[in-house]
């Protein structure tokens, strides 16, 4: 495990997946039974050390087990978001530990964020820090919420994009970012 994968684009998510290309070039959520279930997934992406350029948001759902994050680890059980920082090290789950997983990643690049009043607040939302070391455990009211949004994003990333793309999947992405902060606090 000493190698670093360092993963730089959306794009290049997607491809070392063996998923199909995103939808959006600077948003993606990838549902874990569409990566952990891809047979092409090759063995040697368990287990392993990646960082990317990119914020991170992984809800896990009806398994218990850890995460690498940095140096430390996050304990993860049904209805926890971990959340990591563009250049914020991972570890990948051991094969064995991946297997049944639910759940999903969304990941944004942080020039989504261009010209929009987010970039400037972005910084306020502490849980994307080493600094916090402990999931976000949540109720199943507060996973639904969560997962309504998620969907919404989802949702708008595979439509047409138009003039109000942009703002839309923005405002949506900060009103889930916010959900988070009220759920920490």
């Amino acid at each position: 495990m000493e190698n670093l994968l360092k993963i730089t684009s959306i794009s290049e998510f997607h491809k070392i997946l063996y998923l199909s290309p995103p939808d959006h070039p600077l948003i993606s959520i990838i549902r874990d039974e569409d990566a952990l279930g891809n047979s092409e997934l090759s063995d040697e992406l368990y287990n392993i050390r990646f960082t990317t350029d990119m914020y991170t948001i992984m809800f896990k759902d009806n398994k218990s087990g850890s995460i690498g994050y940095g140096r430390n680890s996050y304990d993860f059980e049904e209805g926890t978001l971990i959340f990591g920082a563009p250049g914020q090290v991972f570890t990948s789950p051991k094969k064995e530990d991946a297997e049944g997983k639910a759940g999903w990643t969304l990941l944004f690049h942080p020039d989504l964020l261009l010209k929009s009043s987010l970039s400037h607040k972005i910084e306020k939302y502490s849980y994307f820090s080493y600094e916090v070391n402990e999931a976000l455990h949540m109720s199943d009211k507060e996973s639904g919420m969560i997962l309504g949004i998620v969907n919404q994003i989802n949702s708008e990333c595979k439509q047409n994009i138009d003039p109000h793309s942009q703002n839309l999947i923005i405002s949506n992405l900060e009103l889930l970012l916010n959900y988070c902060l009220r759920y920490y606090d």
